[in-house]
């Protein structure tokens, strides 16, 4: 279907608009290209299929409106609009998710957390040695997080100003232990073994 009939059959509404958000929805290079600019923003493919769709809708809903200039080829006007969907879409997940999860995930990869630590006696009273030089708020924190005590259950535990001041807190605290931990190569060795 080409460009100026799409465009027309959507303002036109019924089922020529049907017809053509289907085979909008389903042109391969269409959507080959949204992925691709997607994908190269860091989303999965979860988030290109979700901006893709994302993308139809204000489409369609911008033709018929009136608000749509025809400047380029709707498939660039598609990746322009999910681009700016995912733009969005990160901004929100910025508010709403902490910004450790990135640094957890790293410490996840550096340091064992305490959950794989404690697969036997040995290693559990191995870390409980490291944890004990540690203050007492981080121990507490670490014993909390060991416990699966989530973030904002912590924050208040430890009347804390907000679940990123506990986050900020885990991280540092866990980052301590590692320090000392890595100081003692062999003890290190073991609370690694069978990870």
């Amino acid at each position: 279907m080409e460009q100026e009939e799409i465009i027309g059959q959507i303002k036109a509404g019924g089922c020529g608009r049907q017809e053509a958000l289907t085979s909008i929805y389903q042109e391969h290079a269409i959507r080959k290209a949204v992925f691709s600019t997607i994908l190269k923003m860091r989303g999965n493919i979860q988030d290109a299929e979700d901006m893709y769709q994302e993308s139809i809708i204000i489409m369609d809903r911008n033709i018929r409106h009136g608000k749509y200039v025809h400047k380029g080829t709707l498939p660039a006007y598609l990746c322009g609009i999910a681009r700016m969907c995912w733009l969005n879409q990160l901004r929100k997940r910025k508010r709403t998710e902490p910004e450790t999860t990135a640094t957890d995930h790293i410490l996840k990869a550096q340091v064992p957390g305490p959950d794989h630590w404690l697969m036997d006696q040995e290693r559990a009273q191995l870390l409980q040695g490291f944890i004990i030089k540690l203050d007492s708020r981080c121990i507490r924190i670490l014993q909390l997080w060991q416990e699966r005590t989530n973030m904002q259950d912590i924050s208040e535990m430890l009347d804390l100003s907000s679940e990123m001041m506990a986050r900020k807190l885990k991280y540092q605290c866990t980052k301590k232990l590692a320090k000392l931990i890595q100081e003692h190569p062999e003890i290190e060795r073991i609370l690694k073994q069978s990870l």
